[in-house]
């Protein structure tokens, strides 16, 4: 049996979740330290549960809280790199949590030597277990441009597009991919570059987009339910972020069998095998972006190879059965830990 707590609000896989019989509570935490969340928390947590499972730090030490002197295992899985570890008063609370904790789960091996170098996860504690997905039949239609779809969309029909999914915000640096592609129309002037999210950043990328006189080539597509038929039209995937954990997007290109070039930063090099499946490039380098993206354009081969080798990859690392399964034995090794209540 699975409950389900969401500490501020209900999200989009709530409604999904109800349909699958899952029970969904809402704990509404007000700002600050909202001590009727704990109650609810440990309400919910007396219902003969065996396993408190949180996702990053407040809701860790919320639920460590909420369930001190209950007889239950505390796993925690922490989904960023740590670009907040000046929080202070955030990263000591959770490190004060891990002492009743059974397991740490980070998403990539470069996130766990940053938190046991931080002395924030302790070392026999750390697991890493990769974020996983259904799998996409997007690598199926690949090479078939559906010029019905594009018109849809109001992409030009033929040419290839390079494409993106995620927030618009700062963090993705979207400002040096779209900076990149203006170099690239410069050589391969019958590209498109598509970018799907929204966020904050939505108008500024519009103006930069105006200024660079590709309006007709570069679409910001805000948020879509067709991601799987987008990645499908797509010829390469890129993200340009200043920071990243592990990717869920890439995971999805990597699925969709599309070659990546992406920044140097958090899990990316864990995704991308630099000159087999697609490039790593230092972040905030446009140039170096547009001749990666030139290069996967431009060399038949080596996309051929490059798609096959992440598309078997992602079937081997990124499934859904994968993760659960490592989770499972996590939950397993956590049973044998001696932690106070």
């Amino acid at each position: 049996m699975v409950s389900i707590a969401t500490v501020f609000r209900n999200g989009p896989l709530t409604e999904a979740l109800r349909n699958s019989d899952i029970p969904v509570h809402c704990l509404e935490k007000r700002a600050g330290f909202d001590f009727k969340s704990v109650r609810k928390l440990r309400k919910i947590s007396k219902n003969n549960v065996n396993v408190i499972h949180t996702h990053n730090p407040v809701p860790h030490y919320y639920a460590t809280l909420a369930t001190l002197g209950i007889n239950l295992h505390r796993i925690s899985t922490r989904h960023d790199m740590g670009v907040h570890l000046k929080r202070k008063r955030m990263e000591d609370l959770y490190r004060l949590a891990l002492k009743r904790t059974h397991a740490v789960v980070l998403v990539c091996d470069a996130a766990r030597e940053r938190f046991i170098s931080e002395s924030i996860v302790p070392k026999n504690l750390a697991s890493v277990v990769y974020n996983g997905i259904e799998p996409t039949e997007a690598h199926n239609r690949q090479g078939h441009e559906d010029r019905q779809l594009r018109q849809k969309l109001g992409l030009p029909e033929t040419g290839p597009i390079v494409g993106s999914v995620g927030r618009l915000n700062q963090v993705k640096n979207y400002e040096t991919l779209i900076n990149a592609f203006s170099i690239l129309t410069r050589s391969i002037p019958e590209a498109s570059l598509v970018i799907v999210g929204d966020g904050p950043e939505r108008q500024n990328l519009q103006d930069l987009i105006k200024i660079s006189g590709l309006e007709d080539r570069i679409k910001l597509m805000g948020e879509r339910n067709d991601i799987d038929e987008l990645l499908a039209q797509f010829r390469i995937f890129a993200l340009t972020s200043k920071t990243e954990g592990f990717s869920v997007a890439l995971v999805e290109a990597g699925w969709a069998g599309l070659p990546i070039v992406a920044t140097d930063v958090g899990g990316n090099c864990e995704i991308v095998d630099n000159g087999i499946t697609g490039f790593l490039v230092p972040v905030g380098d446009s140039s170096a972006v547009a001749d990666k993206l030139r290069f996967l354009l431009n060399d038949g081969e080596f996309h051929k190879v490059a798609s096959r080798t992440i598309r078997s990859k992602a079937e081997r690392n990124w499934s859904l059965d994968s993760m659960a399964d490592n989770y499972l034995e996590i939950y397993k090794q956590a049973r044998n830990r001696d932690i106070r209540k």
